[in-house]
């Protein structure tokens, strides 16, 4: 958060009250819009970019803050203060307008322009509620203020983007992949009940069938909320002790299907290492696990898909290898998210994998694709992600 406000002469339950009248704002104004650098540049932003002064009171909009603007009229919003322009109702029951409620003390927004006033930049979230022709509306927007000296006066660029829509979206995609896991949570369930009632037979073999597919599926589910969840910086990996050989050797039973159904064989390297370390067992999992879905589908009818692993100094490296290789253009966007040569919709297998990989397990993520090696993918873990570094 921000630094305390000034004291402030008149009433106020947070931000300082005090104005600067008309005059001195198209003196401001003139002399902000006298630099055709500073004006050229805010205009070329996809944010909205606003230059506040001391006062924190509008002296530059740009263009595109006409899109967040109920009046529909930019040169209406010189010498008022952003959360006066954009409608905000708190604006209207502080003493002082905007910045001055009570409620406005717990605004990202106000910090923001606060902090940037005191010359340290910063971003905040702020949430505003408005009337709108009559009818309330809400905006989530995210805030960056600059500190700004112009002409031996103080400042602030404050550049603000509208994430009303990632917002609602996240909110809409967390409680469907919630309802989801829950569902197939339920069917598993379920099929496990109606198992335990059969008899041995071909149709106990089909519910097990069903109950693996079951059991994909939510995999599938889980995948997605953690790759959500470390978008967004909400996900806490686990640690606790694993052996490297006994895992992949793991891995490669619960893909023994997946193998036989691509027509290949998976081995693994007899030379790999069984060395103690600590990760996430299931974001482990999950990047392993994506890189041999990538291999498989890489692989011709009758290749082999190798699974090694070995550790040196600190560090357990884990290797999956191919023998397609992958065209130059493939190589250079593995990692980027949404990158696919299958259909639309796909590609957040390797990005997913890197993501999890650097951000979360401490590790690094490479690949190496050409000779007569093939294609090998290996991670790279820390024996100990938590020792002192």
């Amino acid at each position: 958060m921000s630094n305390p406000p000034t004291p402030s002469l008149l009433p106020t339950f947070f931000a300082p009250a005090e104005r600067v009248d008309a005059g001195q704002i198209r003196r401001q104004a003139a002399a902000v819009a006298a630099s055709p650098l500073v004006s050229t540049l805010l205009n070329s932003m996809l944010d909205v970019a606003l230059i506040l002064n001391a006062r924190r009171q509008i002296v530059f909009a740009s263009e595109n803050t006409l899109s967040l603007l109920p009046s529909g009229d930019l040169s209406a919003a010189l010498g008022k203060r952003p959360g006066e322009a954009l409608a905000c109702i708190q604006a209207s029951t502080g003493p002082g307008g905007c910045g001055t409620a009570a409620a406005c003390c717990e605004c990202g927004a106000v910090h923001a322009i606060l902090s940037g006033l005191s010359g340290k930049g910063a971003t905040q979230e702020c949430r505003i509620t408005r009337i709108v022709g009559g009818r309330r509306e809400s905006l989530d927007l995210r805030v960056r203020s600059t500190p700004f000296m112009h002409e031996g006066e103080q400042y602030t660029i404050l550049s603000v983007a509208d994430i009303s829509h990632e917002k609602r979206r996240r909110a809409l995609e967390d409680t469907f992949l919630r309802d989801l896991s829950d569902q197939t949570g339920c069917i598993e369930g379920q099929a496990m009940l109606v198992r335990s009632q059969l008899p041995d037979g071909q149709l106990r073999d089909e519910v097990d069938d069903m109950m693996q597919m079951i059991g994909e599926l939510s995999e599938k589910v889980l995948a997605r909320c953690d790759l959500a969840a470390a978008e967004n910086d909400r996900l806490i990996p686990v640690f606790a002790t694993l052996r490297a050989r006994d895992f992949i050797k793991t891995l490669a039973r619960h893909f023994a299907l997946h193998v036989l159904g691509a027509g290949c064989w998976l081995r693994i390297d007899p030379a790999s290492a069984n060395p103690a370390f600590l990760s996430d067992r299931g974001l482990l999992q999950r990047v392993l696990g994506n890189l041999l879905r990538n291999a498989l589908e890489a692989a011709q009818p009758g290749e082999a898909i190798t699974l090694g692993c070995d550790s040196e100094d600190d560090v357990v490296n884990f290797r999956i290898q191919n023998a397609s290789i992958m065209p130059r253009k493939v190589c250079l966007q593995i990692f980027n998210r949404s990158f696919s040569t299958k259909s639309p919709g796909r590609g957040l297998g390797t990005y997913s994998a890197r993501l999890l990989v650097e951000r979360y397990l401490h590790g690094r993520i490479r690949f190496t694709s050409g000779g007569t090696t093939g294609t090998t993918f290996i991670v790279t873990l820390p024996l100990n992600p938590l020792a002192p570094q």
